[in-house]
């Protein structure tokens, strides 16, 4: 718990940080490619009804959206919430493994040569970046760890 409240501290605007992790995956089919929209745009009917002021949503919806991973993130709390969602690569092997294995299975669908070759691609945009990681918590603690897991995963993927 010290730990994650350590974190809390990069954050600007705590509560809508905690909104869009909550709601980041809360609608998820790998089948469709708007999950982010879909989570964002739930995420701020609710908030509607929490009478919560509509700068407030936009900024979750923001959030939300960042974790789509395709544009640079454009505050800080983009930024935290990014590391959130990307900390699972700089876990131990083990979990990290057990991650690729589920994703496999969500995406089970797809045939295995179309399956690599995405994956390959997601895992090396990753590794081409000069950070992972850009909060300093995240970049020390987890940056090397993560970059051994997906050079792991890439050899695996490539091998099989």
């Amino acid at each position: 718990m010290g730990q994650l409240q350590y974190l809390w501290n990069y954050a600007i605007n705590l509560n809508e940080v905690r909104w869009a992790l909550l709601f980041h995956d809360a609608i998820y089919d790998p089948h469709r490619n708007d999950n982010e929209r879909r989570s964002a745009e739930w995420a701020c009917r609710l908030m509607v009804e929490f009478k919560r002021p509509e700068e407030e949503q936009q900024r979750v919806f923001d959030l939300i959206m960042a974790t789509a991973h395709n544009v640079e993130p454009q505050s800080p709390d983009q930024i935290l919430v990014l590391d959130i969602d990307l900390s699972i690569l700089g876990t131990e092997a083990s979990i990290f493994d057990a991650y690729e294995e589920a994703i496999r299975y969500e995406y089970q669908w797809v045939p295995e040569v179309e399956y690599k070759a995405a994956r390959s691609k997601i895992l090396q945009s990753f590794l081409s970046r000069d950070r992972i990681f850009m909060t300093n918590h995240f970049f020390n603690h987890c940056e090397q760890i993560a970059r051994s897991n997906i050079e792991r995963s890439l050899q695996r993927l490539s091998n099989h």
